[in-house]
């Protein structure tokens, strides 16, 4: 199947399921306000005050980068060194696979519950996380398709 077909059947099904949840009752629902209220809670903290609400925002855009290189650059570097079969395993892929792949692992789980708890608290939470992934998956990509490559060498 030409990847651009999946591409196409992600945007249908995202349009689709926002035109089906835009018909729905949302009125007084607490997920779409925005900025700092009383009732939101966060790990039973209330963030109730511009600096807090701050900090939380400013906690979602540094995890967006932290997230980037995780998925984009050491689940690559596991995925083309560790799992290929045909990659020559040198001494350095063998002395950082099973660090790298705890970390991933370890940090896949801690994004999810953090994930959880942030950004399905308020619309705007979500938001600013979703367009701060989009524009860093957009310079990864422009990074990798420039040719520029990551400066490490071999195996690592």
């Amino acid at each position: 199947m030409e990847i651009v077909v999946i591409v196409r059947l992600l945007w249908a099904w995202m349009f689709i399921m926002t035109i089906a949840m835009s018909a729905l009752p949302f009125k007084n629902d607490p997920f779409f306000r925005i900025g700092p209220h009383a009732d939101l809670v966060i790990f039973g903290a209330h963030v109730d005050t511009a600096a807090k609400y701050a900090l939380v925002v400013a906690y979602t855009c540094i995890n967006t980068v932290v997230r980037a290189l995780q998925t984009e650059i050491l689940q690559s570097w596991i995925t083309n060194n560790v799992y290929d079969e045909k990659t020559p395993k040198t001494a350095l892929i063998r002395k950082h696979a099973y660090e790298a792949n705890v970390a991933k692992t370890i940090y896949i789980w801690f994004d999810f519950l953090m994930y959880m708890n942030i950004l399905l608290t308020q619309i705007d939470l979500f938001l600013f996380e979703t367009i701060g992934h989009v524009v860093t998956s957009f310079y990864t990509t422009r990074y990798y398709l420039s040719g520029a490559g990551l400066s490490m060498p071999p195996g690592i």
